[in-house]
């Protein structure tokens, strides 16, 4: 078990060696906001937070499905938003109805500039996913008008 005070401090090829479970084990206290890795380990490590946020915030979830499906998107596209929700709940060590605007275009752009320094980590495909994240998602309520649709992102055309 690592020691969760310096874990953040250790180098990146120290903290992705530790054992399954114990990543596992961190995924949960990322989500649960009593460690907050950095956007490096996030992108190297691609830890399914979705899962764990799921678990830990199951009406959040199903509100979230919900809306995405009535907004025209397939559920691999929403659950990949919802990942991503994770990935923003454990840089900032807040739950998801705190996070704020500017929490949302430092996050996104914390995690781009980690993936463009770390190989194969697909800068687009997490560029794509940030755009269509967009703050109101995280409280899963309809906007009044859909947003409109991004290439590549999965939504169904009307």
């Amino acid at each position: 078990m690592p020691d969760l005070d310096d874990f953040c401090r250790l180098p990146l090829e120290r903290q992705l060696a530790f054992t399954h479970e114990t990543l596992r084990f961190i995924s949960w206290l990322a989500v649960t906001g009593r460690l907050q890795p950095g956007a490096d380990y996030l992108v190297a490590r691609r830890p399914r937070l979705g899962i764990v946020l799921a678990r830990t915030e199951p009406e959040l979830h199903l509100r979230f499905m919900e809306t995405a499906r009535s907004l025209g998107f397939r559920d691999t596209v929403a659950m990949t938003q919802f990942n991503l929700l994770g990935h923003f709940v454990a840089l900032f060590g807040r739950r998801p109805d705190e996070l704020q605007q500017s929490d949302w275009d430092t996050g996104r752009d914390l995690l781009l500039e980690s993936a463009r320094q770390i190989p194969n980590r697909g800068v687009k495909a997490l560029s794509t996913a940030c755009s269509i994240l967009r703050p109101r998602s995280f409280t899963a309520r309809c906007p009044t008008t859909p947003a409109p649709a991004v290439a590549g992102s999965g939504r169904h055309s009307s």
